[in-house]
């Protein structure tokens, strides 16, 4: 716990060894493989014909056509490494939707699920969120960045802190008339004074898929939310 629990983002750093690494307490069970996940970023050879340019086989690896199962939904782009595809994926992970946050009910800000998650090493991606952890621009009112990314358990940890890493590199890499507003208009992200060359990509899992350890479902949660507003607006 405590700062501790940071020496989990070193699976960011694991870039000259690892393809992908899948992050796991000593709680959790796996009940089957995950390879659908792997697919989306370890670099897997791979053409039409299973060929490789010499005439050679290059394995006989087969991709798995198992649908991700994320939470809203939306499919996911395959590694820019495969022919003619987009950017692939970072990160995966759950949100832990059993902290709501006392915050806000923006549940895009809420704690990530600090026991599972899966993660493409960069070095790049390492060292912005080193540049951003030294910093320590994080505060028990607002959370990380004055961004409400906090009011839950692990906030000034990794639970937190990857909930608002991922979460404003996605708002910064939308156009600029598709970014959200905020109360201060004239407020500077600190993400503005670290540029990043390639696009960062992280999807939501279904929790009760892929890290089925939750008490409430998403679902669930949202209905608290909605309840919780009520309250404000009668208060």
């Amino acid at each position: 716990c405590g700062e501790r629990e940071y020496i989990k983002l070193y699976a960011f750093a694991l870039y000259q060894t690892y393809q992908a690494v899948i992050h796991v307490d000593t709680d959790v069970i796996f009940l089957q493989a995950l390879d659908e996940l792997l697919e989306k970023m370890v670099d897997i050879p791979h053409n039409k014909n299973n060929v490789d340019g010499n005439g050679g086989h290059r394995n006989n690896y087969t991709t798995t056509t198992t649908k991700i199962a994320t939470i809203r939904g939306e499919p996911v782009r395959m590694p820019s490494h495969f022919i003619n595809a987009s950017p692939g994926v970072d990160f995966f992970f759950t949100r832990d939707y059993v902290q709501m946050s006392t915050y806000t009910d923006d549940v895009s800000k809420w704690a990530v699920q600090g026991g599972f998650f899966v993660a493409r090493p960069n070095k790049q991606i390492w060292e912005d969120m080193l540049k951003i952890i030294r910093r320590g621009n994080f505060n028990r009112i607002s959370g990380w960045g004055a961004q409400q990314y906090g009011g839950y358990y692990g906030a000034a940890q990794i639970q937190g802190f990857l909930s608002y890493y991922f979460g404003e590199r996605a708002k910064q890499q939308q156009p600029q008339d598709r970014r959200k507003t905020t109360t201060n208009q004239n407020r500077k992200s600190e993400f503005d004074d670290i540029p990043i060359n390639t696009t960062v990509t992280s999807v939501e899992l279904d929790p009760c898929i892929y890290n089925s350890q939750q008490v409430w479902s998403p679902t669930v949660s949202s209905t608290f939310v909605q309840q919780r507003k009520k309250k404000k607006k009668k208060n």
